[in-house]
């Protein structure tokens, strides 16, 4: 008989695979749809210059990891966003790079902040304090981090 423990981890698990799923699901419907194309177009017609674009994309992953967890990110931004980067000349490292330091900042920055909430989960330490706390700790470390 499974313990609790590995109940709760299993739930975890499949919690997150169904997100992954999902993810995919979408990115699919994406590329069906040419969404990356017309991404492209759009992305090319807003800026000729590499740093502005760069700028641009790093907000909206800023933003997006805010509310849409990491590993959908992960799986539906970069094929919508390379084609368009790829014809402007960005070096496809640099962007993967800068990716994934916007995602994960945006991870850990309220209101989902869910590597904040599991911690608290697992610590069994009451939510709402110990999250205002942690929060406040985020909104601090975003300029060292964007540096």
């Amino acid at each position: 008989m499974p313990s609790g423990s590995l109940r709760r981890v299993g739930r975890e698990v499949a919690g997150l695979t169904i997100i992954i799923a999902m993810g995919l699901v979408f990115g699919w419907i994406l590329t069906v749809e040419q969404v990356p194309q017309s991404m492209a177009a759009l992305i090319l017609g807003f800026a000729d210059q590499k740093a502005l674009v760069l700028i641009a994309i790093d907000v909206l992953l800023l933003l997006l990891g805010c509310f849409v967890e990491g590993p959908v990110l992960l799986l539906v931004m970069p094929p919508i966003l390379v084609p368009a980067l790829a014809r402007m000349g960005v070096d496809p490292v640099h962007f993967g790079v800068v990716f994934i330091l916007a995602v994960g900042i945006g991870l850990y920055t309220p209101p989902v902040g869910w590597p904040c909430t599991r911690s608290s989960d697992s610590r069994a330490a009451s939510s709402p304090r110990w999250l205002r706390r942690r929060s406040r700790g985020c909104f601090r470390s975003w300029p060292r981090c964007l540096s």
